[in-house]
């Protein structure tokens, strides 16, 4: 978890949705480690957030997909617009509804597969999250959809050879 993430983002986004919109059955799961992990858990103790924010640490690729399978909806809050979401095409792999804030990259890869809104209105992004998680169907239909994205255009299969190709031609 690094400055870039804006994980601290999430955190905010816990703070309005459980604190002040009174939803304390929410919980988030942060799922890393790296250079922010010891303020970032500061953070949530300082705003009374223990009870619906954890921090795993770094897990195995079948402990990572095991919690993603059992969320209901994805976060990603980065504003970087020519980065790849990672995080998202993970959501969207595993059938998880992603929500994010709307820039190029994430737009590309999560658009009609969750819901984006606004660069930086954090507001707006704890809306949707809560929208979607009374949405049991919506959340379902956008997962299809992702995943489906995922399985038929993205993965490696589909990609190998763009890639291969273009290590060829820069050699």
């Amino acid at each position: 978890m690094g400055r870039q993430d804006r994980v601290d983002e999430v955190i905010k986004i816990a703070e309005l949705v459980v604190r002040d919109w009174g939803r304390g059955e929410v919980g988030f799961m942060l799922i890393g480690n790296g250079e922010c992990l010891d303020e970032l858990s500061a953070m949530v103790a300082d705003l009374g957030l223990g009870d619906n924010v954890w921090f795993p640490g770094w897990l195995g690729e079948v402990d990572l997909y095991r919690h993603l399978a059992a969320a209901d909806v994805g976060i990603d809050t980065s504003l970087q617009p020519e980065v790849t979401p990672v995080k998202a095409m993970e959501y969207l792999g595993v059938g998880l509804p992603v929500v994010a804030y709307d820039v190029e990259e994430t737009r590309r890869l999560a658009e009609g597969a969750g819901v984006l809104v606004a660069p930086a209105d954090l507001e707006a992004l704890a809306q949707e999250l809560v929208t979607l998680l009374d949405n049991q169907s919506e959340r379902a239909r956008l997962g299809r959809v992702g995943s489906e994205r995922i399985r038929l255009h993205l993965a490696w299969e589909h990609q190998s050879e763009v890639y291969l190709q273009t290590v060829a031609d820069l050699i």
